[in-house]
C-alpha cells in the first residue's frame, strides 16, 4: 500500500464534496447543523475506504528523481503549516463552518488577517498545491487525476463559498 496515495486522498478528498453538500442543501444544514457533521462523517468514512482501495494503484507515469521527491515533500510540510495557520486564523468556529451553520453564533466578517492577507483562500490554495506535489513527489497516475479533480471541485467550492459569504454579510 501507497501511504502516500492513502494519505493524500483520505486527508483532502472529502474537503470539497463536504463543502458542495454544505451549500447544495444549507437552509437543512442550519436548521439541524448535528446532521451535517453526521453527513460529513460519513463522507469521511467513505474517503478512507475509497483511499486503501486506492493506495494499492500502483500505476506510475514517471519515476521522480530524489531531489523532486524531497522538494515535494518540504512543500507538503509547508503548506500543511499554511493550514494550520489559516485555522489558527480564521479559529475553529469559522474554519470548521460553525460560522455558517450558526450565523447567530459567529460575528459576521470578512477575515484579512494572516495568510489572508495575501490568499482569499489559503487551505484551498494548499489543498489543491499538495496534490500536485504529491503526484510530483510519487510519479502515480491515481495523484495526477486526484489532483485534476479537487482543483476543478475546489473552485466550484470557492465560487459557492464566496456567493454565500457575501449573502451571510449583507444580512
Amino acid at each position: 500500500m501507497d501511504l502516500v496515495i492513502f494519505w493524500t486522498l483520505f486527508l483532502l478528498g472529502p474537503i470539497p464534496i463536504i463543502h458542495i453538500l454544505l451549500h447544495a442543501f444549507l437552509g437543512v444544514w442550519r436548521r439541524c447543523p448535528r446532521k451535517f457533521y453526521q453527513t460529513a462523517f460519513g463522507v469521511w468514512i467513505s474517503f478512507f475506504f475509497f483511499a486503501k482501495w486506492q493506495a494499492g494503484n500502483l500505476d506510475v507515469l514517471f519515476t521522480p528523481p530524489m531531489w523532486l521527491k524531497i522538494l515535494c515533500t518540504i512543500a507538503i510540510v509547508n503548506l500543511f503549516f499554511l493550514i494550520v495557520w489559516s485555522i489558527m486564523t480564521l479559529k475553529p468556529k469559522r474554519f470548521f463552518l460553525w460560522a455558517t451553520l450558526q450565523l447567530e453564533s459567529v460575528q459576521q466578517k470578512k477575515i484579512s488577517l494572516g495568510p489572508y492577507m495575501y490568499f482569499h483562500h489559503p487551505a484551498y490554495t494548499a489543498y489543491i498545491v499538495i496534490a500536485f506535489a504529491a503526484f510530483f513527489g510519487t510519479g502515480r497516475t491515481v495523484l495526477l487525476a486526484f489532483a485534476g479533480m479537487l482543483s476543478l471541485l475546489m473552485l466550484i467550492v470557492i465560487f459557492q463559498e464566496n456567493h454565500e459569504l457575501v449573502e451571510r454579510l449583507e444580512r
